[in-house]
């Protein structure tokens, strides 16, 4: 504890005699409590030199007044569209009549020729196995002798029908509306003249000793047949060049009259009008009444085989039996 007591009071000693050492050397010349005077007088710092005057900026120039925007001129008033004229209304149009209902055609059955009895034999229904003697047909003039070769053949020809349809003469009647031929129709043969085509013809294919009634085996419609264009209808051809001449005739078969010329035209040109008309006067008969052929000038002379006329080809039974002018064949008219 002493040893405490003397410790404390050493430091005591020491902190004391530091604190006097230190305001000695504060006051070396005695009372610190006493300051010098600060001299009144300091000695004279240089003057500062006057800073130059800055030069004066000169005024700007005062702006020229902008002259005033002349005053928009005030746009016209523009007149006033005129009101479109109302359009006067469209008349109603009238109501179109009912056309009339056309009236149903009749259905007209041609009755059945009856077979006249004249104490003959009845027709057998099976044909001979021998033919016929070659003259069976009826007597004829002397072809060669012109006169009477005209007024002979007509009476000859009359007894039979014209033959509606060449290759099958039992057909019935179909309805048929000529249809032209558009296609482009080019050729070499030609025929300066229908007497340079009649005097080329077979006398077979001479109906009446008038009309051009030439047969074919060729399909209805345009073929060429040897080079050369036709028509074909019913199994007859007809000539349908659009450079060569005709003289087609529209011809009533069942009594042989001309109906209507179709002369000094073109062949297409001629048989298309003809054929048209054929049309329409058939769907009126109901049958193939009517045809169109060219017709034969029997002015001129032709070099025909008489003997090999329109009716060769048929079969004895097919003309009914000599005389017979009444037979029921079908191709007595």
């Amino acid at each position: 504890m002493k040893i405490i007591i003397t410790a404390t009071m050493l430091m005591v000693a020491f902190l004391a005699g530091g604190i006097e050492s230190a305001n000695a050397q504060r006051c070396p010349r005695g009372d610190c409590n006493t300051r010098p005077n600060r001299p009144t007088t300091r000695p004279d710092r240089p003057t500062r030199p006057v800073e130059p005057t800055r030069p004066t900026r000169p005024t700007r120039p005062v702006e020229p007044t902008r002259p005033t925007r002349p005053t928009r001129p005030v746009e016209p008033t523009r007149p006033t569209r005129p009101v479109e004229p109302t359009r006067p209304t469209r008349p109603t149009r009238p109501v179109e009549p009912t056309r009339p209902t056309r009236p149903t055609r009749p259905v007209v059955t041609q009755p059945t020729r009856p077979t006249p009895d004249y104490g003959r034999p009845t027709r057998p229904y099976t044909r001979p196995t021998t033919r016929p003697p070659t003259d069976y047909r009826r007597p004829r003039p002397n072809y060669y002798d012109y006169n009477q070769r005209r007024s002979a053949l007509r009476n000859y020809h009359r007894a039979y029908s014209f033959r509606a349809n060449y290759r099958n003469p039992y057909q019935s009647y179909v309805y048929y509306n000529h249809s032209p031929y558009y296609g482009s129709i080019t050729h070499v043969s030609r025929y300066y003249s229908p007497y340079d085509y009649y005097s080329r013809l077979p006398y077979r294919y001479v109906y009446w000793d008038l009309w051009v009634r030439y047969g074919s085996t060729y399909n209805d419609g345009f073929s060429y047949i040897d080079s050369y264009p036709y028509f074909v209808y019913n199994g007859y051809r007809h000539r349908y060049s659009p450079y060569d001449s005709c003289n087609y005739e529209l011809v009533d078969g069942y009594n042989n009259r001309t109906e209507r010329t179709f002369s000094g035209r073109s062949c297409q040109s001629g048989y298309d009008a003809c054929a048209r008309e054929r049309d329409e006067l058939n769907y009126r008969s109901y049958d193939d009444r009517f045809f169109c052929a060219e017709r034969i000038d029997n002015s001129r002379s032709y070099n025909w085989d008489y003997n090999d006329d329109f009716y060769s080809d048929l079969d004895y039974y097919d003309y009914g039996n000599n005389d017979d002018y009444y037979s029921d064949d079908y191709y007595y008219n």
